[in-house]
């Protein structure tokens, strides 16, 4: 049985637990798969030293699908991170918390695991390791020794702006609890570790853990799972999911199944399409949204150019990987095609500019292109409609066209991706 809650998504699980039981999208972003080959370059400091790591490096980068770009940002990220884990230290290990409390070692990561008989809660420990004194094996499992502190990090590659603080951090504490239980140790301490220059950014507990204050973790971890578990039992019955949302909606993997979404947008799609219809002015709009529909609205409007980023890449990928574009209805298809650009030349447009609507407003017209010299002459109308005596679509006409007669204007044709009709092609 696969696991609702992980490590990596137990904060996003305890905001919202409806979220953790809708079928996510395997993620194979580029920012997913950045950290992937991160972590793993990290996990192959332990085992083979920092030499061979950064040797190895390009062929992580490589089995992970970065690009070019991707490839040197990482490279020169984990160049200048001057850090490594104590000689002891074990990377990469994959834990779950069992019903009776014991933690074993299982298969799986990132995100993915069965859970075993008993399982309630797996997660992945980046690395760990014990001090003064390092961890010993004894039968085959890591013992941190008495009198020793265990210190159990999670890995950064990205930006802290998303991240909680370590004290508020679900994946750092659940990772202490587990990495304690598996160890046997009675002592404790969480730390984010942000891969930078130098020593790296490091967000660690002023103080350890004992086993008072990972029981009290532990309970926090249970009662995440149990309502997880209740929103997977009412998906099976088919009755509604109670659904949280607030800033953590950005985030989320489930957005494009999210009920509260879809109803909230329909609900806001509907009045503006009346509104479209009677040709009402855009100003009527406000009128028709509620104070906490503006604000839902404008929580959701991040949530929104994210997805549509996102949709514009997953589909760019296909067709990139496929060399076919996307059918859509009536004859269309969605891909890349050629669109002719007009380039304003500024030395031809500028003397031009200054005889029809001054030196002031030319200045700011720069850069110079067809919409901004648009936008400068709306201005200069709209400062002194008596200035002229024609609409703004002939003094357009004609300054292009001024423009175009002096070799001013250059045709470039320029790569766009969306919906259009195929060019025909004859053969």
């Amino acid at each position: 049985m696969k696991a609702d809650v992980t490590g990596s998504s137990i904060d996003q699980a305890e905001r919202c637990p409806a979220s953790a039981v809708l079928p996510a999208v395997k993620s194979i972003s580029g920012p997913s798969n950045f950290g992937s080959a991160g972590h793993e370059h990290m996990e192959m400091r332990v085992r083979y030293g920092v030499d061979e790591a950064m040797e190895r490096l390009k062929g992580v980068c490589w089995r992970w699908g970065l690009d070019e770009t991707q490839t040197g940002v990482l490279t020169a990220l984990v160049k200048h991170f001057e850090w490594s884990p104590p000689k002891g230290a074990v990377p990469e290990t994959s834990l779950c918390l069992l019903e009776d409390g014991s933690v074993k070692r299982i298969g799986g990561g990132r995100g993915d695991y069965d859970l075993p008989a008993g399982g309630l809660f797996p997660m992945t420990i980046d690395v760990m390791w014990s001090e003064p004194e390092p961890l010993r094996v004894v039968d085959g499992l890591p013992i941190c020794p008495d009198g020793s502190t265990l210190f159990v990090v999670d890995y950064k590659l990205g930006q802290d702006t998303n991240v909680a603080p370590v004290e508020q951090n679900g994946q750092a504490l659940a990772g202490a609890l587990l990495a304690a239980r598996y160890t046997n140790a009675q002592r404790v301490v969480p730390a984010v570790v942000y891969v930078r220059r130098g020593k790296g950014d490091w967000d660690t507990m002023p103080h350890w853990l004992g086993e008072d204050e990972l029981g009290v973790i532990e309970d926090q971890v249970r009662e995440i799972v149990a309502k997880v578990a209740k929103q997977r039992r009412k998906l099976e019955a088919r009755k509604p999911l109670n659904y949280v949302e607030g800033e953590h909606c950005r985030y989320c993997k489930v957005q494009w199944l999210c009920p509260a979404k879809t109803v909230l947008l329909k609900s806001f799609l509907k009045p503006a399409a009346a509104l479209g219809r009677k040709k009402k002015p855009p100003s009527a709009l406000p009128q028709k949204l509620s104070a906490s529909q503006r604000r839902r609205l404008a929580m959701m409007l991040p949530q929104l150019v994210q997805f549509t980023e996102q949709a514009r890449a997953a589909l760019q990928a296909y067709v990139e990987a496929t060399g076919e574009p996307i059918l859509l209805t009536e004859g269309k298809v969605w891909g890349p095609y050629e669109q002719i650009q007009t380039k304003v030349v500024p030395k031809v447009a500028l003397p031009i500019l200054r005889g029809v609507i001054g030196e002031e407003l030319t200045d700011a017209a720069i850069e110079i292109s067809r919409t901004r010299i648009e936008e400068v002459v709306k201005l200069d109308m709209e400062q002194d409609p008596t200035a002229y005596d024609q609409s703004r679509a002939e003094v357009m006409r004609q300054l292009m066209g001024k423009i175009g007669a002096r070799g001013g204007l250059i045709q470039q044709p320029q790569i766009r991706w969306g919906a259009h009709r195929p060019k025909e092609t004859t053969t």
